[in-house]
């Protein structure tokens, strides 16, 4: 979300219509809110229910977390059926990333996933293995301090 002179602007992914109509009522009931551009989508319930089950996955189970080291918890945070987002955390519960499973033939999209949050310090890519997804990690942190977590 985000705002701009009393106009909200929700952007994301949600699980449901009843969702994404529900966010919009909430915006409208906040003070001074003039006006609120729903670019809310619905995600597919089985892109979803996929990548929910992974996201909660044991750390050990997540097929990203052997190649990152120190992250010890991804969680999902909104996905499309092409990209699905995640906030990479370490031990200490630090958002140290964020990362994006992206399916294949969706890459060329990357550059469009749209990143709110923490300053970006380095990305990393790591290519598919064996059908799945590749995976843009989006560090928050020094190249050196993510060196250290691995």
């Amino acid at each position: 979300m985000d705002t701009y002179h009393g106009v909200v602007y929700l952007t994301g992914g949600v699980e449901s219509a009843r969702l994404k109509r529900e966010a919009e009522t909430i915006a409208r009931e906040v003070p001074h809110v003039e006006m609120v551009v729903n670019n809310l989508h619905v995600l597919d319930p089985e892109a979803v229910a996929a990548s929910a089950s992974t996201a909660r996955a044991a750390p050990a189970h997540h097929p990203l977390l052997s190649q990152l080291g120190g992250v010890r918890r991804l969680g999902m945070e909104s996905g499309t059926p092409a990209w699905t987002r995640y906030a990479a955390h370490d031990a200490a519960g630090r958002r140290v990333a964020t990362v994006y499973a992206v399916t294949d033939g969706a890459a060329q999209g990357v550059a469009d996933l749209g990143v709110g949050g923490p300053a970006i310090d380095h990305v990393a890519l790591y290519p598919p293995a064996a059908g799945g997804p590749a995976w843009v990690v989006l560090w928050h942190v020094a190249a050196s301090e993510a060196a250290r977590l691995r």
